[in-house]
């Protein structure tokens, strides 16, 4: 299951490429301090939100019913992995690499190794604001 999962992680930003803006579009990032600002800010609510989730499963309150591949992060790094330009206008898409790097690595992990790989998440997107 965990590696149909992070299979399944590694085609959506492949099956992102077909659509979209044009090369010259994704090149235009960085641009925008606002947009990168705005964009930590939408990775860091939806990281708690997930890592919240998370924790209570490991606390014994149920299972985390979030679907890891459609949540707003799945869709975020498919946007920095390919360049698409989304509603954070010129946002430095460089400086997410290493949270979509580690949210690939989410998509395979037990509960407890989640909350230590979304806790330096949240770390890192600090330093990324």
């Amino acid at each position: 299951m965990k590696h149909l999962l992070l299979a399944a992680a590694l085609v959506i930003p492949i099956a992102a490429c077909g659509g979209g803006g044009t090369a010259g579009e994704g090149a235009k990032t960085g641009s925008n301090a606002a947009g990168t600002a705005a964009m930590s800010a939408s990775f860091t609510a939806e990281i708690t939100k997930i890592k919240t989730c998370v924790q209570g499963q490991v606390d014994g309150k149920g299972d985390c019913a979030i679907n890891f591949l459609q949540d707003p992060v799945t869709r975020m790094c498919s946007d920095v992995s390919t360049g698409r330009p989304n509603q954070f206008a010129g946002a430095d898409y460089k400086k997410f690499t290493p949270t979509c790097d580690a949210w690939a690595a989410v998509l395979g992990q037990t509960a407890p190794e989640k909350l230590t790989t979304l806790a330096k998440m949240l770390t890192d997107l600090e330093a990324a604001r």
